[in-house]
């Protein structure tokens, strides 16, 4: 443990906090439409480099949160090596993040062109929206439940923070 901790400071004083894999990425410098989409949402976790879930898959999901309806179909999609710049991920996360984009149908690559939204059967549409909220409201459902909440004053609940983010908005 201690030999861990001397390797890690000897790391630490070399290498820029902002390269070492426990820091959270930057996407705020970001100057492509889609990584500032990413870096708008923060409330997206920030990629974690000892999760069981892949770091191209992180991406993916974040891709596909921040884009959602904010994407029109044909608009241009960074290259790898952009992504790469702006993430700060290896370069083969990049290409396989856009693999993965592309076999769900986000995005299509066109030779000598590069890379586009899909057109309108985008999963970015409609039904991944659905299910981003499916999976909210199924978590709220759960700590409703371990808390004792029963329907009606769950449905109030949900009245009341309806009414006061109108009421937010409107301002």
């Amino acid at each position: 443990m201690a030999a861990l901790f001397i390797w890690t400071a000897r790391v630490a004083a070399i290498v820029p906090n902002q390269f070492l894999p426990s820091q959270p990425r930057n996407p705020q410098d970001a100057g492509s439409e889609l990584a500032r989409l990413i870096s708008r949402h923060s409330n997206l976790p920030p990629i974690n480099y000892i999760s069981d879930k892949p770091v191209y898959l992180q991406i993916v999901e974040q891709i596909k949160y921040a884009a959602a309806g904010n994407l029109n179909a044909g608009e241009s999609v960074p290259g790898i090596r952009p992504l790469v710049e702006k993430l700060r991920v290896n370069r083969n996360t990049a290409a396989k993040t856009y693999q993965e984009l592309e076999r769900e149908g986000v995005i299509e690559t066109l030779a000598g062109k590069g890379r586009f939204v899909s057109d309108n059967h985008s999963p970015l549409k409609k039904s991944y929206r659905q299910q981003v909220l499916n999976e909210a409201i199924d978590a709220a459902l759960v700590q409703a439940h371990h808390f004792r909440i029963n329907d009606a004053e769950l449905l109030e609940l949900v009245q009341k923070r309806i009414q006061k983010f109108r009421e937010d908005n409107a301002k």
